[in-house]
């Protein structure tokens, strides 16, 4: 028989805190050889309601879920090995229980459970764990980790799993070891397809609009840019495909368009994958109309205090401004319980003072944004890896027609480049050695200068840098 334990810590716990084993009872004759599980798990609790009766119903099925954890049958675990029996070639017995909960911390609604195993000798490595969710309500879980003497094995979860009543299916998560396709153990193999095909949607049992607790990843068209139902004149076309090509987006299986079968309905809450759900703060934020609707009152004001009217752009101070010194809001009436988390308020006297919250990068350092190693990392954000190219050849051109926009050749010269690599080599050996890297929007927005320009106050900044990887 092996010993070993398995974890599954919440964030803050101590390794002590979680090696307290709930302890099985095992008949006379076998020697009792704990593995120990610990499943940290967090409720959500905001739930809202017009007239209280979901709050109610949320208080009832919390006490029916605390009758569950006394009875200790509220969780339960099972544990799958990694490879097949060598004597039969098939796959081994699962091992399985039900967790207990040991731990509850009331600020964060962190929850710890235990559960102790009796795996037999031969068991091996465990590959995957099922969870079934008893509670009457999603669970969050965050991470799992099963150790024993052979070392530990982390199952990194971070995602909502339902309730049994709503989706029977365990839940299947897989430890964090990686392997190519050919060297995937057989009994993986199999249930790696299976949560493929969950994810893609191909094992729902019913068609139509996606309920909240399926996770189905699929992709569709934008079918849904007009609403024909209600007006002729709001009907749109299909985009995406081969008449109007266009990314995807989350597929949801909504109802189609009584008058044209290729757009779909836009009633009601659009089906989004539950771990991909906004929380309720950011989901408020993006959605109140209300805030909405108040913000350009606000932001004229910002406006007002940033732009003086001789200078389009006064300097850094008035920026730093917003964070500490604030400004006075417009009195409309309404505005300040309305505004997001973005800002805040500070009522002094008979003046409402609004300050913007500062960025976490200032408030460690508020000269950040001038340092080399910022830029570097705003560089290597978003989408701008796509565009960053190693330099081959010098001097620097542009692809876009002379005859249309003029000389090629970049304004940034091998003289330029020579002072700033400031003696460490040569534009040559640097190009030899591979160490002039170009993040470059310049043919991209070159088009589109002029446009810019016929703007007021609107200016186009340098479309493209230059990078020396020189230590």
């Amino acid at each position: 028989m092996e010993e070993g334990y398995m974890n599954l810590l919440p964030y803050g716990a101590s390794q002590s805190e979680c090696n307290r084993p709930f302890h099985k009872q095992t008949p006379a004759n076998q020697a009792q050889f704990p593995q120990i599980i610990v499943l940290s798990t967090r409720f959500r609790y905001f739930h809202l309601a017009e007239e209280g009766t979901v709050l109610e119903g949320l208080r009832w099925s919390r006490g029916l879920d605390d009758i569950a954890d006394i009875a200790g049958r509220s969780l339960l675990v099972e544990l799958i090995a990694a490879e097949n029996d060598t004597r039969t070639l098939m796959e081994k017995d699962p091992v399985e229980d039900y967790a207990q909960r040991v731990w509850f911390d009331g600020e964060s609604a962190d929850e710890k459970y235990e559960c102790v195993f009796d795996m037999p000798e031969d068991f091996g490595t465990v590959g995957a764990i099922r969870i079934q969710n008893q509670h009457h309500r999603d669970i969050f879980i965050k991470e799992m980790e099963l150790e024993l003497p052979s070392g530990s094995v982390t199952f990194s979860c971070h995602s909502w799993v339902a309730p049994k009543s709503v989706d029977p299916a365990k839940r299947i998560f897989f430890s964090s070891k990686s392997y190519i396709p050919s060297a995937t153990p057989e009994p993986l193999k199999k249930l790696r397809k299976e949560e493929l095909e969950t994810l893609q949607g191909k094992n729902r049992k019913k068609v139509g609009e996606f309920a909240k607790h399926e996770r189905v990843y699929d992709y569709d068209v934008y079918n849904d840019v007009g609403d024909p139902d209600k007006d002729d004149e709001l009907a749109r076309p299909v985009i995406g495909g081969l008449s109007h090509p266009y990314p995807r987006r989350c597929k949801t299986g909504r109802k189609r368009s009584d008058k044209d079968p290729s757009t779909e309905k836009r009633e009601g809450d659009f089906y989004v994958p539950r771990d991909e759900e906004f929380s309720t703060t950011k989901g408020t934020a993006f959605t109140g109309k209300a805030i909405l609707a108040a913000l350009p009152s606000v932001f004229t004001q910002v406006e007002s205090i940033l732009l003086d009217p001789k200078s389009p752009f006064p300097h850094f101070k008035s920026i730093e401004d917003l964070f500490d010194v604030g400004i006075n809001l417009p009195k409309d009436a309404g505005l300040l319980p309305m505004l997001p988390k973005l800002i805040k308020v500070i009522s002094e006297a008979q003046d409402d003072l609004l300050q913007f919250d500062p960025p976490i990068l200032l408030n460690k350092d508020r000269f950040s944004w001038i340092r080399d190693d910022e830029f570097a990392r705003q560089t290597l954000a978003g989408l701008n890896p796509y565009c960053i190219q190693l330099v081959t050849e010098w001097p620097l051109q542009s692809k876009l027609d002379p005859a249309v926009y003029g000389d090629p050749n970049s304004l940034i010269t091998w003289e330029i480049v020579e002072k700033e690599i400031r003696g460490v080599m040569s534009v040559d050996e640097a190009l030899k050695n591979k160490r002039l890297f170009m993040l470059d929007y310049h043919d991209l927005l070159l088009p589109y200068v002029n446009k810019v320009r016929e703007l007021d106050d609107t200016f186009v900044q340098s479309s493209s840098s230059l990078t020396d990887t020189s230590p």
